[in-house]
């Protein structure tokens, strides 16, 4: 099984970039895919995050990943109110 090519913020924009040069212009790739041409600007200007037409229209999903950045700092023991 192959893993999944990811991309990053910036990837992906990259990515809807090029997918729109080829479909000859926002206009053409917008209409091809169902999209209002100003959604589909405000996402290539980084007005609003893609959503779910446009990542459709992409061939992508969103996934979210969290990683451990660094050792996690020890808690602080609580303190109880009036104690000194």
């Amino acid at each position: 099984m192959t893993r999944a090519r990811t991309l990053d913020a910036m990837g992906l924009f990259i990515e809807l970039r090029r997918q729109v040069e080829k479909a000859g212009g926002a206009s053409a790739y917008a209409r091809k895919h169902g999209l209002s041409v100003s959604y589909l600007h405000d996402v290539l200007g980084a007005i609003t995050a893609p959503g779910p037409l446009i990542l459709d229209a992409m061939g992508l999903r969103k996934v979210v990943r969290y990683v451990k950045a660094r050792k996690p700092k020890p808690a602080e023991p609580l303190r109880r109110k009036g104690a000194a």
